[in-house]
């Protein structure tokens, strides 16, 4: 069966998203990645730490969002529910928390552009997915909600979110109180 151009894309990008992580992963072994406290020069010029958040995350929400108008798959309830549980992640990301940031602090502009290109490649890789390229007969049908596998998913997704933003309130507390 000859695979569609898109699929071939998807393919390279799934592989240089592997590829790249695992580069990354053994040189932050030796660099500390230059980024809150651990920020140094030689990275390029700054840029308010809250819009760039709002710039390296926002591309997320609406890639996937534009991902889920373009594709064809919006029968029944689960594209709907994938597309929430995204959206809810990442519309949290870029803008409520960088909201709460506190202070005048600087990112690298290189940082947030590494960002902006990890966001990218993985918001494609999902939203391209999950929308287009998964065969028809791999969607999901909605029993699948009531499904172990779509209950412990659910249950880790709210614990995450729940300890991260319980981490960064204690986190700012800690700060105000010096």
């Amino acid at each position: 069966m000859m695979e569609t151009s898109l699929g071939v894309l998807y393919r390279i990008i799934v592989l240089t998203s592997v590829g790249v992580g695992a580069v990354i992963f053994a040189v932050l072994f030796f660099i500390t990645a230059p980024y809150g406290r651990h920020i140094r020069k030689g990275w390029g010029p700054g840029i308010d730490n809250r819009l760039a958040w709002i710039m390296m995350e926002a591309v997320s929400p609406l890639g996937f969002f534009l991902f889920f108008l373009l594709g064809s798959w919006k029968t029944g309830i689960m594209p709907y529910v994938f597309l929430g549980l995204w959206l809810f992640h990442y519309l949290y990301r870029a803008f409520v928390f960088p909201s709460l940031i506190r202070g005048k602090k600087t990112m690298p502009l290189s940082i947030m552009l590494f960002a902006v290109v990890f966001n990218i490649m993985n918001t494609y890789v999902q939203g391209r997915y999950l929308f287009s390229l998964s065969l028809k007969s791999l969607k999901y049908p909605t029993e699948w909600l009531w499904s172990p596998q779509f209950l412990l998913g659910t249950l880790l997704f709210v614990s995450g979110f729940v300890i991260h933003v319980s981490s960064d309130s204690i986190t700012r507390a800690q700060r105000k109180t010096g």
